[in-house]
């Protein structure tokens, strides 16, 4: 008996690491550097879904929108034309909203000195890509109790690539930065896939103030005496 607890433990133990390190990744510099933006106080935000690929089969938006909305509309009737207004509104209202709000958080509690957000003057611009999005992926959480119980639950995840630019010339990239977000284990709202996915831009925007600050990226050099 003890042996059959100490292998489920054991089996457990893995199944929780795997659930905590999920699918996330931390921002990684792809292409250029950000020294240019020492100094800046205001950076412009835009975003994209140029391309964006959306589910487990890497569908194209529209071909997934079609697909989910005429399964939803044969279930009952209108909601899949609800679902996919919705599906569109969310990127402004929730989705984008989240990301700036979450970065510009970050930056102004430990007093960076830097916003993001509508400021089309600004010699720079970031543009935060959405490259896919997969609403609804099954993971394995598992509680330790007497004895370890494991179980599914549904997560978001969202590729996201952060370019900067300047902003009067939008093909002159600066810099690229790529990372990946998963959304939280939140309770009942982990089941509203809007949620989710409005997680995973939070994360992003979490991600991306805490990768600034950790490189110092917006503090000025110090000039040598």
């Amino acid at each position: 008996m003890k042996t059959l607890i100490k292998r489920s433990l054991l089996t457990s133990l893995v199944l929780l690491t795997f659930t905590i390190s999920g699918f996330t990744q931390k921002p990684i510099l792809y292409m250029g550097n950000l020294d240019f933006l020492k100094g800046q106080t205001k950076i412009n935000v835009q975003y994209n879904y140029d391309n964006m690929v959306v589910g487990k089969n890497h569908s194209n938006e529209q071909d997934y929108i079609d697909v989910n909305k005429a399964k939803r509309n044969i279930n009952k009737p209108g909601s899949g034309d609800k679902w996919a207004e919705q599906w569109g509104n969310n990127r402004v209202s929730r989705n984008e909203q989240k990301f700036e709000a979450m970065l510009n958080r970050d930056l102004v509690k430990h007093k960076v000195g830097v916003l993001v957000g509508d400021f089309p003057t600004a010699p720079y611009t970031l543009i935060l890509k959405t490259i896919g999005t997969q609403p609804s992926k099954t993971k394995i959480a598992v509680d330790i109790l007497i004895i370890p119980i494991a179980y599914p639950y549904k997560v978001s995840m969202v590729d996201f690539e952060i370019w900067i630019v300047e902003t009067n010339n939008k093909k002159n990239v600066l810099a690229i930065v790529k990372l990946k977000k998963d959304s939280l284990r939140n309770g009942q709202k982990r089941r509203d896939e809007a949620f989710r996915i409005q997680d995973c831009y939070g994360k992003c925007g979490t991600s991306m103030a805490y990768y600034f600050r950790k490189n110092k990226v917006f503090k000025p050099k110090r000039e040598k005496s």
